[in-house]
């Protein structure tokens, strides 16, 4: 059986940028609780590994966040995750004075910087993004200005256009040539462009063999290449697994194959990356 590695794989600088901050956070405050506001990235086993060096994520079941905020100790520290946070939150730690971490990702740091100049232009803002997202809600929170698209009919004119880091590129796409008639839409990419390699990479192979998708099933990133993979080869020849043992449950399936292509999400850690593809490889020198 051939085995592709599609390249490269494993997190994204975004990513590991965020988790080097927590890393470094906990190191210069060795005794003091660190609280993630939302789980860093979307990957239960960056979630697992964090909760291991005793950083856990806020639990908000019964309370929203500016209540947890406002209850917090004072010598908490509170991490902001990489896709972003709600101005208001970040305005009661400082009233508090309460020492917080922002691990915001670089691209969507540098995307908010030129939505907040568009709107110094006194530009009209419609964002592309996923209501639900902690990114999009991040980004409708810096001014009430800030249109979320719903529809082609709705953006109005003269208006600039940008999407969520981690929008569906077909749907941006779509979105964008759906616009060309309207008058004066200005179009900043502000999509990620490691994402639409992988989303690239996926569609220039052969519609052979099976394919296999790691990460987490609440990651848009993880959801996107998924589905670009469901659409080469069929929904029966995709697998979308989170570690080893989701892997492990196929091992029929997998070798009923001549080709299998291996594509990983930005927050997949790129050492089960790494266990998966070896596990593959003595798997198939045994068959």
């Amino acid at each position: 059986m051939k085995i592709n590695l599609i390249k490269p794989y494993g997190f994204c600088s975004g990513v590991q940028n965020a988790i080097d901050l927590v890393m470094a956070a906990r190191k210069e405050n060795p005794d003091a609780c660190l609280v993630l506001l939302y789980p860093l990235v979307h990957n239960e086993n960056v979630t697992n590994y964090l909760k291991q060096q005793n950083i856990s994520v806020a639990d908000l079941k019964d309370k929203s966040v500016e209540e947890f905020l406002k209850e917090i100790s004072e010598d908490s520290i509170v991490i902001f995750p990489a896709h972003g946070h709600n101005q208001k939150w970040q305005k009661i730690l400082e009233e508090r004075k309460i020492k917080y971490f922002d691990t915001i990702c670089p691209l969507i740091k540098e995307n908010i910087f030129k939505i907040k100049q568009s709107l110094a232009q006194n530009k009209k803002i419609v964002f592309v993004g996923d209501e639900k997202h902690l990114e999009t809600q991040s980004i409708l929170s810096i001014n009430n200005q800030i249109q979320l698209f719903e529809d082609v009919n709705s953006i109005p004119e003269n208006s600039t256009m940008c999407f969520q880091t981690t929008c569906d590129t077909n749907k941006a796409k779509l979105v964008i040539e759906s616009c060309s008639k309207k008058q004066n839409i200005e179009i900043i990419n502000t999509l990620c462009p490691v994402v639409e390699n992988r989303l690239n990479q996926i569609e220039s192979l052969e519609s052979e063999g099976l394919a296999v998708v790691i990460g987490d099933k609440t990651s848009a990133n993880a959801n996107s290449l998924y589905k670009a993979a469901i659409e080469k080869f069929g929904s029966d020849k995709t697998l979308f697994i989170n570690s080893l043992e989701d892997l492990k449950k196929e091992e029929v399936f997998l070798l009923s194959s001549d080709a299998l292509n291996i594509v990983s999400a930005t927050s997949t850690p790129t050492s089960l990356v790494d266990d998966i593809y070896n596990y593959l490889l003595n798997l198939n020198n045994d068959w």
